[in-house]
This record gives C-alpha cells, structure tokens and sequence, in this order.
C-alpha cells in the first residue's frame, strides 16, 4: 500500500498538502508517480532513491483525493439543481434553481462511485490501477476539465493522515470488529478514510458534511446516496471523521443515518480530549 512510501513529520503540515491545479492535469501528475512508485516495487531499485520515492508516494497521497472532491462537488450541483463554478466548491446559498436530465444526474453518482473506487486502487498500489486511471479520465465532462482545485494546509486532516496513526486506529477496531463499509465525512476524511478502508479490507463511501470549511449545518445526502447507502443495511457500517474538535460533525452523521443501519460504530483517528468520544479512536489531543 501507499502507506510505506509516504514519508511525513508527525505534526506539522509541509508544503506539500498546499497546492492549486486544474483538475485535469491532476491526472498525469499522479500518474506519472504512480508509475515511478509501481516500477520501484518491481525493480527494487538501490535505497539511495528512496528520498525521491517519498516525494512521489506524499504527491500520490495528498493530490488523489482530489478525484473524487471534484466529482462530489459535481454531482451535488446537479442533484440540488446548483450552478457549477470552475473555481469553487458549490453553494446553497444560489438562488437560481437548474434543470439536469435524470441520465446526467445518473450518470454523476456512477461517476462518483467510480471516482472512490479508483483512489482507493490507486493507494492499494494495484495492478492496473494506471489504466483504471487513464479510462477515469476519459469519462470526466468537458465542464470539470477547467476546474481550479485547491487544496490548503491543515494542521490536524495533516495529522489526522499520518499512516502510523491509521495504522493504530486499524489495529483497535481490528481487534473488536469486523468493517463492512466506512462512510467518511467529506472532504477532509477522504485520505485517511480511503487508507483505512484498505487496512480494513472494506468498502468505502463519502458523504459531504464539513461543518468548518464548507459551512454546513447537516449532512449533504441526496436519494442516490441512500439508496447506495441501503445495500449495506444489514452490514457492519463505520461512521468516521478523522478529527474530533467537539464531535458534532460525527454525531451529526450519525444521527442522520443511525435509522437506516443496525449495527454501526463510530471512529477518529485524532479527537480533542474534551469532544463526545467516539468507539475508536487513535490518539487524544490535549492542545
């Protein structure tokens, strides 16, 4: 997995999780990393690279969750009728309500479960993951190419995603549960939810629900969602936001979706010390 080839300072967020890019040149900037990182693992090349396979691994890591922002932004402002902005995340303070056809609103929840499926391949490391890659690519529509995605440095998603953390969190929910599927709170939890999913071997989905960055009040779940969400009613489901500053985001999800599925847990990997504590959790901050 990605993990071993990621190489990050404990606290402290470096440049490298601050960067501004189309979406569309995204793509080959991961896969150009994503060969050199597959290539090492089948050459096993002289350590002496190992600084220049880090810088690789850290870029994979932190611009892959970019797929599937972009693609949930997408997909939101068509099932709430938004106006797309090629430079910013959509918001529901628009007054002008659009008209998507069913198909195009469709086919924005296929892509969008496509876009999760490929980052969590991607950070698998698996065989075929390039092409999975390129063929994503090809699918995405001429009105996302131009988009200007940013993302910007955060001190606790940054240790919240420190693979030695989830590695901890992996380890105490594998010792009391069996994961079928992990719903994680968008955006911030998309990296450390889609590793943890891999160190789980379950599956994974996210929902927008970002109460600081995004502004909102309650989770964004549209009918696609739910009915995605309801082939796993049965299942043992995760509620999962990496990081805890009072717990009302994560208790927040589960309130909304606790009807729909009977046994679920909650987890973080990093949570305050005076938040509602979740089931799991990694480290406690006293800061």
């Amino acid at each position: 997995m990605i993990d071993k080839y990621i190489s990050m300072d404990y606290y402290e967020p470096s440049s490298e999780m601050e960067f501004q890019e189309r979406y569309i040149n995204l793509f080959s900037e991961i896969e150009k990393s994503l060969k050199r990182i597959l290539n090492f693992e089948k050459s096993h090349e002289n350590p002496k690279n190992w600084i220049k396979i880090f810088a690789e691994g850290n870029n994979i890591y932190f611009k892959t969750p970019a797929l599937v922002n972009v693609i949930l932004n997408y997909k939101i402002a068509l099932e709430n009728g938004l106006r797309l902005d090629s430079k910013k995340y959509v918001e529901f303070s628009q007054k002008i309500a659009l008209k998507y056809t069913h198909n195009t609103i469709k086919n924005s929840q296929d892509l969008y479960i496509k876009a999760i499926s490929l980052v969590k391949d991607i950070y698998a490391l698996k065989d075929g993951s390039i092409e999975c890659l390129k063929d994503f690519k090809n699918k995405i529509p001429e009105e996302l190419r131009g988009f200007i995605y940013t993302s910007k440095k955060d001190k606790y998603t940054w240790m919240a995603s420190h693979p030695k953390r989830i590695i901890c969190l992996a380890d105490k929910i594998n010792k009391k549960s069996k994961i079928d599927l992990i719903v994680g709170t968008a955006h911030g939890s998309i990296i450390s939810a889609t590793l943890l999913s891999n160190m789980l071997g379950s599956d994974i989905y996210f929902v927008r629900f970002s109460h600081f960055k995004r502004n909102d009040n309650n989770p964004i779940i549209s009918d696609s969602d739910m009915e995605h969400l309801s082939d796993y009613k049965g299942k043992n489901v995760l509620f999962f936001d990496e990081d805890l500053a009072s717990g009302k985001t994560l208790k927040n999800l589960e309130k909304r979706l606790n009807p729909i599925f009977i046994n679920h847990h909650t987890g973080s990997v990093i949570e305050h010390y005076l938040s509602d504590c979740p089931e799991f959790v990694a480290e406690t901050l006293f800061d």
